[in-house]
């Protein structure tokens, strides 16, 4: 004999359950993107981090190196070359980094502060010098050793560190160090990423770090006058 209780019980009907499912359709359609944006931030943050221990390890080998900062291959000129702050193979859009045979290593002992969390391109580092720091705006092949951060004029706005995504390279740099050459058509040779919700991740040399978008990088114009400070 079915008791009161089981004789009230009923299940839910096909229309029921529809109308279930399409309300936690609608709810994760409204909660995903704000999940999406939410991971991206911590993302930039982490990469932020990156670039401010990059920045500090380079502060820190400039002031046991007479304030200069480590030196830095070029193009192909920097293939299988030892010195440089980034180790690097096969230049271009097939690039190896090997950050543990960089001078910089010895003050940045973590492989994954090279890497930016959303580059996805899996070669080992993903952050570049600024060239006009190093005093080669131009195009340039093989060693390019660091002036004094003395000469620096602006350490609080000229950026030192920045995530590098030249054309054709899938997205992420080709040998760490960034020309900011422009021939008025294609724009920057070695532009910044665009990973951070449009934006890249640049670090100044008196260490702290901003995420800038495209437009508000003061890159040289198609005369070739170049500019690279940023305001804070």
């Amino acid at each position: 004999m079915k008791t009161s209780h089981q004789q009230g019980k009923s299940a839910f009907t096909l229309i029921e359950l529809l109308v279930v499912i399409a309300i936690i359709a609608i709810l994760a359609g409204m909660l995903l993107p704000t999940l999406a944006k939410a991971k991206e931030k911590a993302l930039a943050i982490s990469c932020l981090s990156n670039e401010r221990q990059l920045s500090f390890a380079m502060s820190i080998y400039a002031h046991d190196s007479n304030d200069c900062l480590p030196g830095a291959y070029t193009v192909n000129g920097g293939n299988d070359k030892l010195g440089g702050w980034m180790y690097y193979t096969s230049f271009g859009a097939a690039t190896q980094f090997d950050p543990k045979l960089g001078v910089l290593y010895s003050y940045a002992q973590a492989e994954k502060v090279y890497v930016c969390p959303s580059d996805q391109t899996k070669r080992g580092n993903s952050y570049c010098v600024n060239g006009e720091v190093y005093g080669r705006p131009t195009f340039y092949t093989g060693f390019v050793a660091s002036p004094s951060l003395n000469r620096v004029p602006s350490p609080t706005c000229t950026f030192l560190m920045y995530e590098e995504a030249p054309l054709g390279c899938d997205g992420s740099t080709n040998d760490g160090f960034g020309y900011v050459t422009n021939d008025g058509t294609t724009g920057p040779a070695d532009s910044p990423s665009i990973r951070h919700s449009g934006g890249s991740i640049f670090s100044f040399v008196d260490g702290h770090a901003k995420r800038y978008l495209p437009n508000e990088v003061p890159f040289p114009n198609p005369t070739g006058t170049a500019r690279f400070e940023l305001g804070n």
